[in-house]
């Protein structure tokens, strides 16, 4: 059996690291590989606290499956532990002030008992416990400064039964807290910190804590912002059982969501003067023609270049580096949903345009991978699909979605009917509104225009056309004139129509460009000077003949 014998928590909490694998310094602890499951990425956090080692596995494992993996248990994580084995805490709580200094600790033990004890001001390191060691000791809740924070912000702060559960929805990105002399014993002072804070509490499924969850609704209504109770499935005690078999972020924000009557249209009623009183943040500028929270859409016929198109927008956002004539402003972390492409075709023109070196902040979602995988089809036209790939963009932090293209990942829709796009429309709004930017990829019809109903460019604030040149050749590659149709906000020279080539150079492959018009006006020069008729370079180009006979008279031709 391996014991950890150290003079401090510290110490101890170096030596268990050091029998990880990976293991490195992080904050006040250590990061390492976890022993207890196979684990690329660390995600173990090793921290010393008090007399103390706390050990939280991000997949979960616990201190005792990774104690014994190392040849130990859950007795050695403790500096004085005691030498029988028996009353060993699993965990410790903190109860700071508002400045982040300890009034008192709460220690956990198996199976469920806790014990409340408080600095020894005389004999610094050390702890009074016993009866009424809590006198005089100001009643604060748990997780206090994060509590205050949220309150000023106007985030939700969730409220639990007991500190465990305030942990788990801590590792879930949540602000939680609890109160510090446990169930049926919520007060008037532990209400006062919440003052006009939007709270959700969530009781566990057992008598005791829908009493508790009662008791504390009492408490705080008249003094909170907003207050709900929000039930979590049956099938499981508290929030940290649904937790660990596997309930993510994503669930909870549904759950919330789904219990939260919505608010009535006159909440939302502004006067003129209140409108234009409102502070509102800034779109951050990816583009000059794009932002953030906002929705594209490119078309074009087939075979025109649209995937090359965005796929090399994705690695310039993702980099960043300059698309084509513009500069971009910031990193964002991008996902490209791929409906149509095989996997190998992908690898390669991700190759060609990103070199060896491809940004880590580019994700992809390829339909053909999916079904490797998964043994399912790429489609979002069910409101379950839409629902995977909006978790999937609260785990990597997506803040721009590419979706290639409409027809692939949309099946079963009728493109000429706007009510059959409603429901993909309405999700699209809420992914702005979540600040999500969308860029959709899309099929032209017999006619030029975008396939299908045109209600589906109403909520979009911009479109760009890709066409081929007059004349092109399937051998002449990828070469495409651009042209914006809809630029909401933006005007002039940054939306002017561009001529776009994909071309081979000593370094690989490089995307120039020239203004449209400079580049037919060079074509219609050529073509004059070779003695073509107007008539005939009008229908070749698809230009106006009256364009061609002011060029004429210009070069006195």
């Amino acid at each position: 059996m391996t014991t950890f014998a150290c003079h401090d928590a510290s110490a101890l909490a170096e030596a268990i690291a050091q029998r990880c694998d990976h293991a490195r310094p992080h904050g006040d602890g250590w990061m390492a590989r976890c022993p207890a499951h196979d684990d690329h990425t660390p995600s173990l956090s090793i921290t010393p606290k008090g007399d103390a080692v706390l050990l939280h596995c991000f997949a979960k494992c616990s201190a005792d499956a990774v104690m014994r993996a190392l040849g130990g248990s859950t007795v050695d994580l403790f500096v004085n532990r005691p030498s029988n084995g028996h009353a060993v805490p699993v965990d410790m709580y903190d109860y700071v002030d508002a400045a982040g200094s300890l009034l008192s600790q709460k220690l956990r033990y198996h199976p469920k008992r806790f014990v409340q004890r408080r600095p020894d001001p005389a004999n610094p390191g050390q702890y009074l416990s016993g009866p009424g060691c809590l006198q005089g000791v100001r009643k604060v809740l748990y997780n206090l400064p994060a509590v205050v924070a949220a309150t000023t912000a106007g985030t939700p702060i969730y409220v639990t039964e007991g500190e465990k559960d305030a942990k788990t929805l801590m590792a879930l990105g949540f602000t939680a807290t609890t109160n510090r002399d446990g169930a049926g014993k919520w007060d008037a002072s532990d209400s006062t910190p919440l003052a006009g804070a939007d709270v959700i509490v969530l009781p566990d499924n057992d008598e005791a804590g829908q009493a508790h969850a009662s008791s504390v609704a009492k408490h705080l209504q008249g003094h909170v912002k907003s207050l709900r109770v929000v039930q979590i499935p049956t099938a499981y005690k508290d929030v940290t059982d649904w937790v660990e078999a596997g309930a993510t972020k994503t669930d909870l924000d549904a759950l919330v969501q789904a219990a939260t009557p919505p608010a009535p249209l006159a909440a939302s009623l502004v006067s003129s003067v209140d409108l234009l009183g409102l502070t509102l943040t800034p779109k951050a500028p990816y583009l000059d023609w794009l932002t953030e929270r906002s929705l594209a859409m490119v078309y074009g016929p087939r075979g025109v270049g649209k995937t090359l198109w965005l796929l090399e927008l994705a690695l310039c956002l993702s980099m960043p580096r300059p698309f084509l004539k513009w500069r971009a402003h910031q990193q964002v972390s991008v996902l490209f949903v791929d409906g149509e492409m095989a996997l190998d075709s992908l690898q390669d023109r991700v190759r060609q345009l990103a070199g060896d070196h491809p940004p880590p902040g580019l994700h992809f979602l390829p339909s053909e991978l999916v079904y490797a995988r998964s043994g399912r089809d790429l489609t979002l036209t069910g409101a379950a699909d839409r629902q995977d790939l909006d978790a999937m963009l609260d785990t990597y932090g997506i803040k721009v979605l590419i979706l290639d293209n409409v027809s692939c990942l949309f099946p079963g829709l009728d493109e000429s009917k706007k009510q059959d796009w409603e429901p993909i429309n309405a999700w699209l709004i809420r992914l702005r509104h979540r600040g999500i930017t969308v860029l959709v990829g899309h099929h032209a019809g017999k006619n030029g225009q975008q396939r299908g109903t045109s209600g589906r460019e109403d909520a979009l604030d911009t479109i760009i056309a890709l066409t081929l040149p007059p004349g092109h050749q399937a051998q002449d590659g990828c070469h495409v004139h651009m042209r914006f149709e809809k630029s909401r906000g933006v005007k002039g020279p940054t939306v002017e129509p561009l001529d776009v080539r994909l071309d081979e150079s000593p370094h690989g492959q490089v995307w120039t460009y020239a203004p449209l018009e400079a580049t037919r006006t060079e074509q219609v020069k050529t073509m004059l000077t070779d003695g073509i008729p107007p008539k005939v370079i009008a229908e070749e180009l698809a230009i106006h003949l009256s364009y061609v006979y002011r060029m004429k008279k210009q070069l006195c031709l």
